[in-house]
């Protein structure tokens, strides 16, 4: 090794050691030792926390030990409540309460919107593989879009579960309309390292409707958009949305390129 090659190995193991190692946590982490609280107990606890004629989302995702994670929702209020509720010693108590902001500010425009039922499902898990829980929120409801009419909105929220609940991210995934309606999106979700820092990253998959037909079927159009996790703030950031066909055009582009230098 020559005495010009130091420097950089130097800022290497710098850059390695202030890089957070990612630490799975353990699926046994996860293991509830009580059973978990019926349909009736999470209405009652909705009640006490101020969410009136709540629906509660299935009996709440285990977070090991005697916690889990509820979903309540409530039509009359249009509010999707979480709750971390605890059922030590025999008797359940809410812990912590995280109201989900929904966009249904148009909602009482329509009267099917407003007759609507708002439906949710959690998944909890370290999904980010920094050692403490997350929960992943799907969040389903209505709401008038302006020139498509009444759609059924698909939102994800991405919640951090360690010390008090907060939303690490929030964005609409699509919206369900009639299968001719123009702007109808449709979108998937999948973890991957975009970024090589060993957290898993959050990539969307989105299929629009474009107001054109090809053969009698209706065309779709596909985008990508990224979100990298941030692990000094637990947070993640949105990178850009990548559209199908550009990589053809820089194809075409050089192609064309390296052709006018030949001529």
């Amino acid at each position: 090794m020559t005495r010009a090659m130091i420097p950089l190995v130097l800022l290497l193991l710098l850059a390695t050691s202030a890089r957070a190692d990612p630490q799975q946590l353990a699926p046994d982490a996860l293991k509830p030792t009580v059973a978990a609280p019926g349909y009736n107990q999470l209405q009652k606890l909705a009640k006490g926390a101020g969410l009136k004629h709540a629906r509660a989302h299935g009996k709440g995702a285990p977070m090991g030990g005697t916690r889990f994670l509820a979903v309540v929702s409530s039509r009359k209020q249009q509010k999707v409540l979480l709750m971390v509720v605890d059922g030590a010693g025999g008797a359940w108590t809410v812990k912590h309460t995280l109201p989900l902001a929904l966009t249904l500010s148009s909602a009482s425009n329509s009267e099917r919107c407003h007759r609507a039922q708002v439906a949710a499902v959690a998944f909890v898990g370290d999904l980010d593989a920094d050692g403490k829980l997350e929960a992943k929120v799907r969040t389903l409801y209505c709401k008038v879009v302006p020139a498509i009419g009444d759609v059924s909105v698909r939102r994800l929220f991405m919640i951090n579960l360690g010390g008090v609940p907060r939303v690490a991210l929030s964005f609409e995934l699509g919206y369900d309309a009639l299968p001719t309606a123009m702007g109808a999106v449709k979108a998937r979700e999948r973890y991957q390292d975009l970024n090589g820092d060993g957290h898993p990253d959050l990539r969307v998959t989105q299929r629009t409707t474009r107001a054109e037909f090809k053969r009698g079927k209706l065309i779709w159009k596909r985008s990508w958009r990224r979100f990298l996790y941030l692990p000094k703030t637990d947070t993640y950031k949105e990178i850009g949305i990548r559209k199908k066909g550009k990589r053809k055009k820089r194809r075409r582009r050089r192609r064309r390129k390296s052709r006018a230098k030949r001529k």
